[in-house]
């Protein structure tokens, strides 16, 4: 398992609207899943659910990840999103050691 920072990104749940994501982290388990951690503010807009969310993330050292998950627990200022396939997009960041 390979962990990486997030800097900043959206959380998106189609018509429920679009959370932004201030800090958090990416724990990608080739080629099983990957799972992130996210922080930011008004948490409450957002809800559990199976249904497809798209987060899109920058991460610490340039790189970034897309991908298709579900929101799996809510927290206040934080939410867990997992997904049991490949990221839709994953770009290594340069020169960032994995957590």
């Amino acid at each position: 398992m390979t962990a990486y920072r997030i800097v900043r990104g959206t959380l998106c749940q189609g018509e429920a609207g679009t959370w932004g994501v201030q800090s958090g982290g990416i724990e990608l388990d080739h080629p099983t899943g990957w799972r992130a951690s996210l922080t930011g503010s008004k948490v409450e807009n957002i809800s559990a659910c199976d249904e497809n969310c798209t987060l899109s993330v920058d991460l610490e050292g340039g790189g970034q990840l897309r991908g298709v998950c579900s929101v799996v627990d809510l927290a206040p200022e934080q939410v867990k999103v997992e997904s049991d396939g490949e990221p839709t997009e994953f770009v290594e960041p340069v020169g960032a050691e994995p957590d």
